[in-house]
């Protein structure tokens, strides 16, 4: 019998497959297979969610097919509360990106079998119990990003390509050191991560050691979620991307980080990860306060959202640094929140260079008259950033204001100041892009929410913040898990 998980692993690579064999000028026949896939992706993972037993500790639709012996190499699929959250994230995004794909008019069939891949190594390594597979998957993540962008982005595509790929090999290689060195001085002959987790239990790495070893992991990891100083290369290859790899990217790219410091340093090196903490603290406090400010100066939508994203991460990677249930807890519920609200927010974006308004804050003024809908929509998502309750982003926050006051004392001012320049550069980018002074908006085209099927992503989204947001002990039930 085919387990969820493996099921929700196959369908877009049997979609990938079934496109690599249709001719490229069948662009309608290869987006409806994408469509299709994604749609069925979605109903899927809500299933799994659904068939979750909330009462079972440990990882639930285990699927495990034999590659190796020696080593042991296995192809183990498997979820907990924490990969759980994160594949139906991985869903959400994948299905509302799919609405940004109408700008993709040349290669169409070589984008959607990059998106297709990059959703599997998403999923993939979400959902792998093996470290073998969960660095497969990881690399494809790194690897699929450079013809996304080189190809089908605009402005400086190439540079901001090639930018965004060398960091995250960069990042790859020193997650691939830290799997070594564990799969060596482990003496299991296996990278079963249930197994080395049961074995490092028992008999601990030296301290010093763990030391090493968790630096090289939050190296790795950390270039990927943004870490402060990490900071900087992420906005430049958003910015560039097509639309609907933004939302990937930012959305759940950048999660795969943070998960990765949980699943392998905390998980399995927990005595470094004490002391490797307070630092980590340190930093993310840079997250939230410098990055902050730098998106406070951006001119233009989509660095501001790209910088916004990585201060943000701030509150997830602080979050971890608590070590205690409530601190990952909310770190958590960061990471869900952040995904949706960052993928939104791109998505507006491309709404506003689709038709006409363009994406620089201060291009235009006034829209709100000629584009209701769409200034709703952005409202919201930016009373979701600030932090304003019924959002799951105030859940989430609220969590690790909490934890940080616990652990860190006043340190927790920091987080604080983050959410007043949250405020301050949102608020600033709706008043100026749909309630300021009026301009010339002849060239702007009506409504582009006014066709129904064009909300069905916003609702969405928009849907799951709230949802979230009115009923986070839903989401939180599952992290005990």
């Amino acid at each position: 019998m085919i387990d969820l998980t493996f099921l929700i692993l196959i369908i877009p690579v049997l979609a990938a497959i079934l496109i690599g064999f249709i001719p490229s000028r069948n662009s309608g026949l290869i987006r409806s297979i994408a469509w299709l896939a994604m749609i069925v992706e979605l109903a899927v993972s809500g299933f799994l969610v659904y068939s979750f037993d909330r009462t079972q500790t440990g990882f639930q639709f285990v699927t495990e097919v034999s590659w190796t012996r020696s080593p042991e190499i296995t192809l183990r699929l498997g979820v907990d509360g924490i990969s759980l959250a994160l594949v139906m994230l991985t869903s959400i995004v994948g299905f509302a990106a799919m609405f940004a794909t109408g700008a993709i008019q040349e290669g169409v069939k070589g984008f959607f079998l990059c998106f297709l891949a990059l959703v599997v190594g998403a999923l993939g390594t979400f959902m792998s119990l093996d470290l073998f597979f969960f660095f497969f998957f990881y690399e494809i993540e790194a690897l699929v990003t450079y013809p996304l962008i080189s190809v089908w982005g605009r402005g400086d595509r190439k540079y901001s390509a090639m930018q965004f790929t060398i960091f995250s090999v960069l990042g790859s290689a020193f997650v691939l050191i830290g799997i070594l060195i564990i799969y060596f001085l482990s003496g299991k002959n296996t990278l079963s991560l249930p197994a080395l987790m049961e074995s490092l239990r028992q008999a601990p790495l030296a301290l010093g050691l763990q030391n090493t070893i968790f630096a090289v992991f939050l190296i790795g990891f950390g270039i990927l979620a943004a870490l402060w100083p990490f900071h900087a290369w992420g906005p430049i290859g958003y910015a560039d991307a097509p639309p609907a790899a933004s939302m990937m990217f930012a959305g759940v790219m950048k999660k795969l980080g943070a998960y990765g410091l949980i699943r392998l340093g905390i998980t399995l090196l927990p005595q470094a990860a004490q002391a490797w903490m307070p630092w980590i603290a340190g930093l993310a406090m840079m997250n939230l306060i410098y990055v902050g400010f730098v998106a406070l100066a951006q001119k233009d939508l989509k660095y501001l959202i790209g910088y916004s994203s990585s201060s943000h991460m701030g509150f997830v990677l602080i979050g971890l640094a608590c070590m205690n249930p409530l601190g990952l807890s909310g770190a958590l519920l960061v990471m869900f929140a952040h995904g949706i609200l960052v993928a939104l927010l791109f998505l507006l974006a491309y709404t506003l260079d689709q038709h006409g308004a363009g994406s620089g804050m201060l291009d235009i003024g006034g829209l709100a008259a000629k584009w209701p809908v769409t200034a709703a929509c952005f409202s919201l998502a930016a009373f979701a950033a600030c932090g304003v309750p019924g959002f799951a982003n105030f859940a989430g926050e609220i969590t690790v204001l909490f934890a940080v006051w616990d652990r860190y004392g006043w340190l927790a001012a920091g987080v604080l100041v983050s959410v007043i320049l949250t405020a301050l550069y949102m608020l600033r980018a709706v008043r100026n892009i749909f309630f300021g002074p009026e301009k010339e908006l002849r060239h702007v085209a009506n409504e582009p929410l006014a066709n129904p099927f064009r909300k069905i992503a916003f609702v969405l989204l928009i849907g799951v913040l709230l949802f979230a947001g009115f009923f986070p002990n839903i989401l939180l039930g599952y992290f005990k898990q």
